[in-house]
Formats: C-alpha cells, structure tokens, sequence
C-alpha cells in the first residue's frame, strides 16, 4: 500500500516538473518568436524607409549639392542645417541665402527623386557668371576660390521624417578628385533609352541633342553664364 502511495506521489512530482519545463520552453519559445518578429519588422522598415543620400555633382559647369532620397518612401519635413566656410565665405551672396532660407523650412523629397543647389561654378568656367543678373564674379576669382575653398568641410546636419538623423561631411574636392559625375538631364536619359532600342536612328538622336542643348542654355535656379 504504502509502495503504490509512493510511486504515485513520485509521478505526480515528475509531472508536475515536467508541466513546469513545458511551460519554461514554451514560454522561451514565445519570448523568441517575438524577437524574431521584432526584427524582421525592422528589417522590412529599413528596406522601405525613406534614405537620404547627398553628394556633389557637377552640372553645366557648377558644383550642386546633390539630396537624392534612394529609399522607397517619401522623405518629409526634412530639416536641413548647411554649413562651413564653402558656404559662409561663398562667392555669391545668392548662395548664401537659399542656404540660410532654409534653416527657417522643411522640404518633401519623392522616393527616387532629388534636389539640387548650387555651391560654385567649377575650375571650367569660362567667362564671368552672375545671379539673377546681378552679381558678376570672374572665372579668375572662381579659381581662386576653389583653390582655398574645395578642401575645406561641407557639413550637414538636421533630420527627417520626424526620426532620422541627418550628419554627413565632406568637401568638394572629395568628389572632384575621385568622381563628381555630371548629372544627365531627364531628355538625355530618354534619348538614351530609345537610342539603345534603335542606335541607326539618326534623326532621334539629332533632334533630342538639339533639345538638350536648347536646355543647356536656360539657366538654374537663378544662375545665368555670361560667356566673354
């Protein structure tokens, strides 16, 4: 009798520790799958946020600071802070302005699309540039100032979408030296897309180089080239 209460008790007790492990493991097994769910959540949010790259570029001869949101959703509510001596000692008062104009507002950037501002004409201009026809300032000068100036820090800061950061720093001459690009005009783009689908096509390719140089002579964002 007193054997049968004994091994009874003994198999509540390895019951019960055996429910207990179950529930541990379960419980560890939840705790995981939960951890695992959190960051895949991140993971898919990082691959679709919005993500913004910036760069200069060269563009008819000027350097432009290049924001390009490479993300796959709208970057907002962008607040940006441009600064350092390219910007505070720039040439053109014009300059100047957009960059402080916009310490006092916020942008919208498309996924996939970009914006421009100018920082200075490049070493190859020619002639004498001016501003909303006003501020004429010799290509002589231009080098000048690139000489002290393109080794000297560009420095972003502010955020976006009410979350990420924004810091980046480099200078002009970062991308002069190892690969400022020339950006392409969206006519150039679609000339080279039918082109590559018909390369015998002269008359395409005639009419849409006489359109991009008709646009090459308008001016940007209020830069006009005086060429003498």
């Amino acid at each position: 009798m007193n054997a049968d209460i004994l091994c009874f008790d003994n198999w509540n007790i390895l019951s019960a520790i055996a429910n207990i492990c179950i529930a541990i493991l379960a419980f560890i097994t939840y705790l995981y799958t939960r951890s695992q769910g959190k960051k895949q959540d991140k993971l898919r949010f990082e691959d679709v946020r919005a993500r913004l790259s910036f760069s200069i570029i060269v563009w008819h001869d000027h350097y432009m600071l290049k924001v390009t949101n490479v993300g796959k959703e709208t970057a907002y509510n962008i607040e940006l802070n441009v600064s350092g001596s390219p910007i505070s000692d720039n040439l053109f008062s014009f300059v100047k302005k957009v960059f402080a104009n916009l310490l006092h507002t916020t942008i919208c950037v498309e996924a996939g699309q970009s914006v421009f501002y100018l920082v200075s004409p490049t070493e190859n201009a020619s002639g004498s540039f001016g501003i909303d026809g006003q501020q004429q300032v010799g290509a002589k000068d231009i080098r000048a100032w690139l000489k002290k100036h393109d080794k000297e820090d560009i420095i972003i800061t502010g955020k976006y979408n009410n979350r990420h950061i924004i810091n980046e720093r480099f200078c002009i001459r970062d991308y002069a030296q190892y690969g400022a690009f020339e950006h392409k005009e969206a006519i150039e783009e679609i000339a080279d897309a039918i082109l590559s689908r018909d390369p015998q096509d002269t008359n395409i390719q005639k009419n849409f180089q006489l359109i991009a140089e008709i646009i090459k002579k308008q001016p940007v964002g209020g830069i006009k080239s005086v060429r003498t």
